[in-house]
């Protein structure tokens, strides 16, 4: 029997990103349609963007009917717009991407739909981010340069566990989307994954489905990257549990990616620890860091 063909929204969430949107938009229109699914509309959700974002949208939908800017008046964060969006949307499948990535690849969409077309049980899907290689790099992006390493030998061990939710592209089914609600925290890529397991249904990890990220280039940005990855896995711990967030990290992984890159791992130990004293003393302050997240420009 033949299946129906699948539609889908590609969904963008976007603040200030005047210089990577329309990159991002080029690698949508530069992806690999198949007949078994067709992408109805590239939906923009500024999240009052002040820059000039909403034009660059704007003058894509021009040449293009299927994309669409949705711009809110107040900043909300990504939680609070996929929630707005999950709650209106109709298509059989939405792809989540950063607006500051790449897609390497023409196949990554499709590649991202095949685990949701296979399977009606699987309702969440996520691709492999990996850092843009720049010459001369930072102590900081030599610090995340090795924090993507540490990661991705940790997917290679469970890639369908906790840390294979990357939020830089996911997809999602209809079935999981019209049930989720993300709460207003850091993370929604954690929050999208413990969802699934709430609703009994599987989470997938395409390692082919790459997309590109540039690594932050101050110890600025990377202290607050990493501030978001640790105020996020806390609140979810509070939340569900440490057993159902539990990272498997074990020395034989950490000691292994240190023995590839001893210069990249010193630089991550060194700023690690700088962001733990940090995320120290805004526990101490009683700091609270929603789902409007704050910039990392250097990423950018």
């Amino acid at each position: 029997m033949t299946k129906p063909q699948l539609s889908v929204c590609i969904v963008i969430p976007a603040y200030n990103e005047e210089r990577n949107i329309g990159n991002i938009l080029d690698c949508v229109f530069a992806q690999q349609e198949k007949v078994w699914f067709q992408i109805a509309h590239v939906d923009v959700v500024s999240d009052a963007s002040n820059d000039g974002t909403d034009d660059v949208v704007a003058s894509y939908a021009q040449r293009d009917p299927r994309v669409r800017l949705i711009s809110r008046v107040e900043r909300s964060g990504k939680a609070a717009l996929l929630n707005q969006y999950f709650s209106e949307a109709t298509a059989d499948a939405l792809v989540l991407l950063d607006a500051d990535v790449l897609l390497p690849r023409s196949d990554t969409i499709a590649l991202m739909l095949v685990p949701l077309r296979q399977s009606s049980s699987t309702g969440l899907v996520s691709g492999n981010p990996r850092p843009i290689a720049v010459h001369h790099p930072s102590i900081a992006q030599r610090a995340a340069w090795f924090s993507w390493l540490r990661a991705d030998a940790l997917r290679a061990r469970d890639p369908n566990g906790f840390m294979g939710a990357a939020g830089p592209i996911m997809a999602i089914s209809r079935d999981l989307y019209t049930k989720v609600n993300i709460p207003d925290i850091p993370g929604t890529d954690q929050s999208l994954f413990l969802a699934c397991l709430d609703h009994g249904v599987e989470f997938r990890f395409v390692r082919d489905a790459f997309v590109s990220y540039r690594p932050p280039a101050t110890v600025h940005d990377y202290v607050k990257q990493s501030m978001r990855f640790r105020v996020a896995l806390k609140e979810h711990q509070s939340q569900l549990g440490r057993e159902r967030t539990r990272l498997q990290v074990t020395g034989e992984v950490v000691f292994g990616c240190l023995a590839s890159q001893p210069v990249n791992g010193a630089c991550w130990v060194i700023l690690n620890c700088l962001a733990s004293m940090r995320y120290r003393l805004s526990r101490f302050e009683k700091k609270r860091m929603t789902g409007a997240w704050q910039m990392a420009h250097s990423t950018k």
